[in-house]
């Protein structure tokens, strides 16, 4: 059971910016996340989204907290206590699925890089997100190699 308890909060302070959107869905010359594919915009996403900069570690108290079983999460290799465990911020998660819509949508111009399914690769767990409310919670990452 996910918790609204966010390790996040520990480390930053967030501000809350209230922005009025103007409802246009689509293309805004200004707006370089609403324009058609180009390298320019997928660099900026790509910026945006920090790759794997967006990593964070969370101890266990704290993965236990937000509702995490630590026998399935991915622990730091690094960690000499053993009792560290490594997530990303899950919206930046959010962002990469959009992308990845965004790619199907725009198949012509990403060639050979078809998704085998957009929403397959958003999950329930990202389109129960996809609320306008993007969440700072942990997003666990799973060890491949098992607990």
């Amino acid at each position: 059971m996910m918790t609204n308890e966010t390790p996040v909060y520990n480390d930053i302070e967030l501000v809350i910016e209230h922005v009025r959107v103007d409802g246009e869905l689509w293309w805004d010359e200004n707006d370089i996340f609403r324009q058609d594919p180009t390298p320019e915009t997928d660099q900026a996403r790509k910026d945006l989204i920090g790759g794997e900069a967006n990593r964070i570690f969370v101890c266990k108290e704290d993965w236990i907290k937000t509702g995490l079983d630590p026998d399935v999460g991915a622990q730091w290799v690094g960690d000499p206590t053993g009792q560290t465990y490594m997530a990303e911020i899950n919206v930046f998660h959010l962002i990469h699925c959009l992308h990845m819509i965004r790619r199907g949508a725009f198949m012509d111009y990403y060639e050979f890089a078809r998704p085998i399914n957009p929403l397959f690769d958003v999950g329930d767990y990202g389109r129960n997100d996809m609320d306008g409310l993007p969440r700072v919670k942990p997003n666990p990452l799973r060890s491949k190699y098992g607990p």
